[in-house]
């Protein structure tokens, strides 16, 4: 699946990944090891330079900095553990190619172990093609593609994008059964609640709340967090909503929300709920109590009106499942502290 948000709420974005399953507080002491795999296309030396991109290897950077050096102690990006594939990017590993990026998924699967946390971070391009694979599980008969650099033009139609990046290729290394999948949506939302997406030149069609459980339902993800910070935001809940499921909104289904102007660091939702929500709190409906609070106090401060009041839905699969992630943090965190305190007296 490949994300795309606004280069403004990066910082939001990355707290949300580096926290994991499970809120920062809670994960902080965990014995765990985090790795990242990130990807930046900006140029396409088959294609015509018209579709040439400037911003995914910024984005990269900032990302790679961020991961590396804006994140609080306790969780820990080692550059031994992360690698970058971009052009024009000081350090990167290598090209942005398929077959760099299907290797490094590939060495990701196999180090990764239980409780380790991994970052995925796909900057460039991304389209449609037919499925290629018969009787595949496209309930719209297209796959999600990413293209890496070393694309070349789609002169065969009854064929795939030569060296395209099949979402069945990131989606294989998902285990359904026990994976939690985190997607953080920011962008303009409208009173039918569609989000705004654009990337000129290309031609992209708005995402409805049936759009995105379709796609989320043919990755075969079955444990779900979907935050969306848009306005009338609320509206995602119901077409999205089971017991697997948590949604998180900034706004109900007739509000607009409020901070998403050009000059906007971060959306007001977005601040509240990432840098006093997850920073503080130890699981996410507590994490949203505060940055509701938080959101209402500004917007009444800053005398914004009608209140965006953002929402919230847990199923009950999903309850129990963050409750186990929490308890094996926590568990975690107390062998690491009985080794310490053993290690001490030994010493002494």
């Amino acid at each position: 699946m490949i994300i795309l948000t606004r280069r403004s709420f990066l910082a939001a974005t990355t707290a949300l990944a580096a926290a994991g399953l499970t809120p920062m507080r809670a994960l902080a002491a965990a014995p765990k090891t985090y790795r990242a795999l990130l990807v930046a296309c900006t140029t396409y030396p088959n294609l015509p330079e018209k579709n040439w991109l400037v911003g995914p290897k910024n984005d990269a950077a900032l990302v790679r900095d961020f991961l590396l050096k804006g994140l609080p102690e306790t969780v820990k990006f080692a550059p031994e553990n992360m690698t970058l594939f971009a052009s024009e990017v000081e350090g990167a590993q290598g090209e942005p190619t398929h077959e760099n990026i299907t290797a490094a998924l590939a060495d990701l699967a196999a180090k990764a172990e239980q409780g380790d946390f991994v970052y995925l971070h796909l900057s460039g391009h991304g389209a449609q093609q037919p499925q290629m694979q018969p009787g595949g599980d496209e309930t719209d008969g297209l796959d999600e593609i990413f293209l890496p650099n070393n694309i070349n033009l789609w002169k065969d139609r009854s064929k795939g994008v030569p060296n395209a990046l099949v979402d069945n290729e990131i989606g294989a290394a998902i285990d359904a059964d026990n994976d939690v999948v985190m997607v953080y949506l920011v962008s303009h939302g409208s009173a039918d609640h569609k989000l705004a997406a654009a990337q000129p030149p290309l031609s992209l069609v708005e995402l409805t709340p049936g759009g995105l459980r379709q796609m989320l339902d043919d990755a075969g993800i079955v444990w779900r967090i979907v935050v969306v910070s848009a306005c009338f935001s609320g509206g995602y809940i119901d077409p999205l909503k089971d017991d697997r499921t948590l949604i998180i909104t900034a706004s109900q289904s007739d509000r607009i929300s409020f901070g998403c102007g050009n000059r906007s660091e971060a959306t007001f939702f977005g601040e509240a709920f990432f840098q006093q929500g997850l920073a503080t709190a130890d699981s996410f409906s507590a994490a949203f109590d505060i940055a509701r609070k938080r959101v209402d106090e500004r917007e009444k401060n800053e005398g914004y009106s009608p209140p965006s009041n953002p929402q919230i839905w847990v199923g009950n699969e999903m309850t129990e499942k963050l409750k186990q992630l929490r308890s094996r943090g926590q568990s975690g965190t107390s062998t690491a502290l009985k080794s310490r305190k053993s290690q001490g007296l030994n010493r002494l």
